[in-house]
C-alpha cells in the first residue's frame, strides 16, 4: 500500500497556492499556512505572460484569468503635466508572447489559483510556521498558533523575508543582499482620472508634488 506523502507549505500567495494546487492533483495531502487574516485583497498589477503562462495552462485558469484580466491597450511616458511624450501600443508585446500576455492584479491571479484547488485541501489563514524539527523519517513543524504538523515536505513560499529560510538555516542577513531598490503600490477609486487614462498605463520618471493628467 502506497504511503501518503503530505506536505506543508508555508505561504498562500502564488508560488504556495501554485504549489498546493499541483501537489494536491498528484496524491499529495497537503497543507497551506500563511499569517495573514484571509486573501490579501492589495496587490499591484502585473503583465502575466513567459514562464508562468504554461502551468497556469495546465492549471486550467487561462480562462478565468481572461476574466479578471484588463484591457490595457498601450503605455504612455507623461510628464508631469500628464501629456505623453512617447506611447506603446501593448498590442506589439502580445504579438511577441503569441497572444499569451494578460494585465491583471497579483490578488486577482490568487483568486483563480484559490478556486481550482481540491474543497479537502487544508488552507489555513492566521497562523504560520514558528519552529521546525527534522527527523530521519519527516520534519515536524510547530505552528505559532501552538498546533503542530509532521509531514514528509516542508515548502517554504512565504516571500523575500522568510520565516521558513530563517528557522532552517539561519538569519536573513545572512542571505539577503539589498540592491538598494524599492517598491511602492497602491490602489484608490477616482472616476475623474480613471476617464482621463482610460484603457492604458501611464509611466513617468518625473519626481513633483503633483501630477496632472
Amino acid at each position: 500500500m502506497r504511503k501518503l506523502r503530505r506536505v506543508v507549505i508555508c505561504g498562500a500567495g502564488i508560488s504556495g497556492l501554485s504549489c498546493a494546487a499541483f501537489l494536491a492533483r498528484n496524491g499529495w495531502q497537503v497543507t497551506v499556512v500563511d499569517h495573514a487574516r484571509g486573501p490579501r485583497p492589495q496587490g499591484y498589477m502585473i503583465d502575466f505572460f513567459g514562464p508562468g503562462w504554461l502551468p497556469a495552462d495546465s492549471l486550467g485558469i487561462i480562462p478565468r484569468l481572461h476574466e479578471l484580466g484588463y484591457r490595457v491597450q498601450r503605455l504612455d511616458y507623461v510628464d508631469r503635466k500628464g501629456e505623453s511624450r512617447a506611447s506603446l501600443p501593448l498590442a506589439k508585446f502580445a504579438n511577441v508572447a503569441r497572444g499569451e500576455l494578460i494585465s491583471l492584479l497579483r490578488p486577482d491571479l490568487e483568486l483563480a489559483i484559490r478556486e481550482v484547488l481540491p474543497p479537502d485541501l487544508d488552507l489555513r489563514y492566521g497562523c504560520t510556521v514558528s519552529a521546525v524539527r527534522q527527523s530521519s523519517e519527516s520534519v515536524i513543524v510547530t505552528l505559532d498558533d501552538g498546533g503542530s504538523l509532521e509531514a514528509d515536505l516542508l515548502i517554504g513560499a512565504d516571500g523575500i523575508h522568510s520565516a521558513v529560510r530563517e528557522l532552517v538555516f539561519g538569519p536573513e542577513d545572512e542571505f539577503l543582499h539589498y540592491l538598494g531598490f524599492q517598491v511602492g503600490a497602491y490602489s484608490f477609486h477616482d472616476s475623474d482620472l480613471a476617464a482621463r487614462i482610460g484603457d492604458r498605463v501611464a509611466v513617468t520618471d518625473t519626481r513633483s508634488e503633483a501630477m496632472f493628467f
